[in-house]
């Protein structure tokens, strides 16, 4: 679950490679 999250997140903020 927390996978997805990140990846949306990333795929909003690219810059913010986590």
């Amino acid at each position: 679950m927390y996978n997805e999250i990140k990846q949306i997140l990333c795929s909003f903020s690219p810059v913010k490679s986590l």
